[in-house]
């Protein structure tokens, strides 16, 4: 979220306040499908720990679905309010 996020937040002047982080949410969501062959290559070749490949398969899933859901109501409630 940091890496990923803050560059949104230092990059972009042409948004209100209220926009930043949720475009800094949307923005830092990792591609799950990248975390998986990552993952399935490493306990292949048996330089990951299974427990480990499935720890970082699900924190990415919880991402790709938690980040864009939280972004998406903060940008509704920084609609309804008057702009900064």
């Amino acid at each position: 979220l940091i890496v990923r996020g803050a560059p949104v937040l230092l990059y972009r002047n042409d948004i209100t306040k209220a926009q930043r982080l949720p475009f800094a949410l949307s923005s830092a969501v990792p591609s799950l499908s990248i975390t998986i062959v990552i993952t399935g290559v490493g306990t292949t070749m048996g330089v990951m720990n299974p427990d480990v490949a499935a720890a970082l398969v699900g924190a990415a899933l919880l991402s790709v679905l938690l980040f864009p859901t939280i972004a998406g109501a903060m940008l509704g409630k920084a609609a309804k309010e008057p702009g900064d």
